[in-house]
């Protein structure tokens, strides 16, 4: 769209920019992109579709919003590249390095990569609820049928629950189990010992401690681990023992009994109370023999079997596959399918910890960065990034341009049209005003030589350095105005071309990197192009006058291209031979009918026809097959 603004009034508005040059015919200043595409000018890219008519140049800029496409690979990709080659200094300003997820969750089996591998997970485990399911029936059978044929026996005491030890020391044992007791637990240590005597009798000392009571608490556990030296944890002992041995002789004997763990007194236990709990224990196990009913559910034949005591049949069944889980893409009740989210939720549950879900993980630093005002991109991309980059520094043609003496980055120029007054704008990736030098970085599919020449041509690069040439020449002209012996306008734009190695970066690479450093010498190209911008301009200022936006009016001719009236031509010229030599065989075969008649006529018998061999076509030499003519 039209905007007469004087240009060098924009540096009286809060743009910010860091203005390399100013005067009356326009400026130069560095400024980020956001900025730059915000002022409304006309911009190389902007004033092309008037080229082909106003219904295009119409569709592009009536509604830049709603015909804005969003940021392609290919978009993403230059955008970075042009970051790291010029300047690397930013990137950390402009772009966060996504975590790499799998390396860091490496072995985790609730960290899902993609929702496939979700998929795999529930399969397997749902495998496994099968398997729990059926070791979950055959425990229930093999207690079902230890039940039906007798209880389980107890011969040992120890074995007892606590509520049916019951039995009591003898009491001609009391005295003597007490003070054995004593001996072992509240003998202090000798602190009279060499620190190489301690050591081992420390170490004794704490074992029998631990193994015979409950003093390790979680107090005298950090007095312990402080301790840094053998006499130090015995002189912790020692008041450890006095303190509890205060307590313990305040004791009655049945609780000091009761104190006594029973692995030491069960050899002071009085036979027949021994008996006598471990008969009361069989005579209850018989009154409780309970049959495990075939119609629960799994889990609550586990907890029947737990409630039972069977333990040791559970141990070899994992409680994560008590729960089957649902899969991704299974019906929901409520919502209609299970997403990935909700089977998350379920696993969450079912193991009793996170399970991560990478893209769910990778839209969370996304957002994150979209917040600090950056873009996201995984290692991989960088890694690719880099090794172009890497490329295109060594390349000594590119290299000796991008490290000029003098050279600006990203430096945006903004003028006014000379003949119809309107704000154009331009953004070059380097400006070096010592030489009068600009560059631009470009990353194409192929470096070709004859493919180079077609696709810039196709991609209207002479337009930019005709464009960018008319701003900087009439910016530059202004300032070196007084200035009569010296011409200062542009010596070279300059194109650093790329061809990459892959479609985008981080994917498989597919050719070499390939740098050519070129520009346009034909004075002729650049002042067409100048042309064609004039018009270009003035087209857009004419449909303003109108109001309205043509498309392509009146009643035009067309022609068939020349390449396919020559292949058209040949078709026909091969045709026609074929046909000449198709009517000669006819003929002939016409001419020898008549003759044999003739002659049949005059003798009266009848002759053996003779055989007629197959025609040959007196073709004319077409240098090899018509069809690949066109291709030569």
């Amino acid at each position: 769209m039209i905007n007469q603004t004087i240009a060098s009034s924009l540096l009286d508005t809060d743009i910010p920019m860091n203005v390399l040059m100013a005067n009356p015919s326009g400026f130069m200043a560095k400024l980020n992109d956001v900025d730059y595409f915000a002022i409304n000018a006309h911009s190389k890219h902007g004033i092309e579709p008037a080229l082909k008519s106003g219904i295009d140049y119409h569709f592009y800029t009536a509604d830049k919003e709603k015909n804005e496409k969003e940021a392609s690979d290919a978009m993403n990709d230059g955008r970075l590249l042009h970051l790291l080659t010029l300047e690397r200094a930013q990137f950390e300003k402009m772009y966060t390095l996504q975590t790499d997820f799998d390396k860091t969750n490496e072995g985790n089996a609730l960290y899902f990569e993609n929702t496939e591998a979700l998929k795999a997970f529930v399969v397997a485990h749902n495998k496994k609820h099968s398997e729990w399911a059926e070791a979950v029936e055959s425990a229930v059978v093999t207690f079902n049928k230890a039940s039906n044929s007798s209880t389980k026996e107890v011969t040992n005491y120890a074995n007892l629950p606590l509520e049916y030890q019951t039995a009591e020391v003898s009491k001609n044992r009391i005295k003597t189990l007490i003070a054995s007791y004593e001996e072992s637990v509240f003998t202090l240590i000798e602190m009279g010992l060499s620190d190489e005597e301690l050591e081992g009798v420390v170490k004794n000392a704490y074992s029998n401690i631990t193994k015979m009571t409950n003093w390790d608490t979680p107090d005298f556990s950090k007095k312990w681990e402080k301790a840094t030296s053998s006499r130090l944890k015995a002189r912790e002992i020692n008041q450890l023992i006095n303190i509890k041995l205060v307590t313990f002789e305040a004791l009655s004997d049945d609780d000091k009994i009761n104190t006594i763990p029973l692995f030491v007194k069960e050899a002071s236990l009085n036979k027949g109370s021994v008996t006598k709990a471990l008969k009361h224990y069989q005579s209850h196990q018989k009154n409780q023999i309970t049959l495990i009913e075939k119609n629960l559910t799994p889990n609550e034949k586990v907890n029947a079997l737990l409630a039972q005591g069977c333990n040791e049949e559970l141990n070899a069944i994992e409680y994560y596959y008590r729960e089957k889980l649902v899969n991704v893409g299974n019906k929901h009740p409520k919502k209609g399918t299970w997403d990935a989210r909700d089977v998350l939720e379920l696993i969450n549950s079912c193991y009793d910890s996170p399970a991560l879900f990478k893209p769910t993980l990778v839209e969370s630093e996304r957002a994150q960065a979209e917040r600090d005002n950056k873009q996201l991109i995984t290692p991989e991309i960088l890694d690719h990034a880099n090794k172009i980059v890497n490329a295109i520094y060594e390349c000594p043609e590119a290299k000796k341009w991008l490290q000029l003496e003098g050279n600006e980055f990203e430096v945006g120029m903004f003028w006014n049209d000379e003949k119809t007054g309107d704000l154009c704008k331009g953004k070059v990736d380097v400006l070096n005003r010592l030489y009068n030098i600009m560059m631009d970085l470009k990353f194409v599919r192929t470096v070709d030589y004859d493919r180079l020449d077609r696709d810039s041509g196709a991609l209207n690069y002479h337009f930019q350095d005709a464009m960018y040439r008319t701003g900087f020449d009439l910016i530059e002209a202004k300032e070196h105005e007084n200035d009569k012996d010296e011409e200062h306008k542009l010596n070279k734009f300059i194109f650093i071309v790329v061809e990459k190695d892959a479609p985008k970066l981080g994917a498989a690479t597919t050719k070499p990197i390939r740098v050519r450093v070129v520009e346009y010498t034909d004075p002729c190209d650049i002042e067409r192009a100048k042309e064609l911008i004039d018009c270009a301009i003035w087209r857009i200022n004419k449909w303003a006058t109108l109001g309205y936006y043509e498309g392509f009016n009146g009643l035009d001719s067309i022609q068939i291209p020349v390449y396919q009236r020559k292949q058209e031509n040949n078709l026909l010229d091969l045709i026609n031979a074929e046909k000449q030599g198709w009517d000669n065989i006819q003929q002939q075969k016409a001419n020898e009918q008549t003759a044999e008649a003739t002659k049949e006529q005059s003798t009266g018998t009848e002759q053996e026809e003779p055989c007629v061999s197959a025609p040959i076509y007196d073709l004319p030499e077409i240098g090899g097959l018509w069809g690949l003519q066109g291709a030569r």
